[in-house]
C-alpha cells in the first residue's frame, strides 16, 4: 500500500496554470509531445527578460554571441546583428527563445539565421530538440527522472556537470512557475 501511495504521489504531474505558458509555447511543446511546462522553463532561462518589475518572459529577439547575451529592440535589430556575425565567419552563437545553437543547428534552417531567429520556428526546433534528448535518455538509460536529464542535455549533452547545473536553473524556474521555492 506504502509503495502504491509513493508512486501515485510521483506520477501526478502538477499544472501550471494555462494562463501561464502561452499559447506557442504550449501548442510548440504538444506537437513535440513534451511537457509545456517542463518547455516553458528551458526558454525563461534561455531567453528571459523583464517585462515589469515582477514579470518576466522569454524574449524572442535574444542573441548570445560568444557567450555574451544581447537583447535587442525588434527582430530586425536581431536580424541584422546575427547576420552580420555569421558573415563575419563566426557561428557561435545562439539565437531567439530557444537559443538554438547555429554552430551545430544550422543545416535545420535552410533559410538561413532568419528562419531560426522566427519565433515559431525557434520554438518548434527547440521542442525536437528536447524530444530529441528525450529518446537519448530513454534508449540510453541514462536515468529515471529522463525529462529533467533531458533538459541538461538539451543545454549541454556532453557535458555532465554543465548539465546538471543548467538543469537546477531550469527546475528552479519550473518551480516558480507553480508557485513553489526551491528549498
Amino acid at each position: 500500500m506504502k509503495i502504491a501511495f509513493v508512486t501515485l504521489l510521483l506520477s501526478i504531474h502538477w499544472p501550471v496554470h494555462a494562463l501561464d505558458i502561452p499559447p506557442a509555447y504550449r501548442d510548440a511543446a504538444r506537437s513535440a509531445g513534451v511537457p509545456a511546462d517542463i518547455f516553458y522553463a528551458i526558454t525563461l532561462q534561455e531567453s528571459q527578460a523583464p517585462i515589469s518589475a515582477d514579470k518576466h518572459r522569454p524574449w524572442p529577439w535574444t542573441l548570445n554571441i560568444a557567450g555574451k547575451g544581447h537583447y535587442y529592440r525588434s527582430h530586425n535589430d536581431a536580424l541584422r546583428a546575427l547576420e552580420r556575425y555569421i558573415a563575419s565567419g563566426k557561428c557561435n552563437v545562439d539565437i531567439g527563445l530557444g537559443q538554438i545553437h547555429w554552430c551545430a543547428h544550422a543545416k535545420s534552417f535552410p533559410d538561413g539565421p532568419a528562419q531560426a531567429l522566427h519565433p515559431y520556428n525557434n520554438l518548434s526546433y527547440a521542442a525536437k530538440v528536447l524530444k530529441s534528448e528525450h529518446r537519448t535518455v530513454i534508449k540510453k538509460k541514462l536515468g529515471s527522472n529522463s525529462w529533467w536529464i533531458a533538459v541538461g542535455r538539451y543545454h549541454a549533452p556532453n557535458n555532465l556537470k554543465l548539465a546538471k547545473a543548467y538543469r537546477m536553473k531550469v527546475y528552479k524556474k519550473w518551480l516558480k512557475l507553480k508557485g513553489r521555492s526551491y528549498a
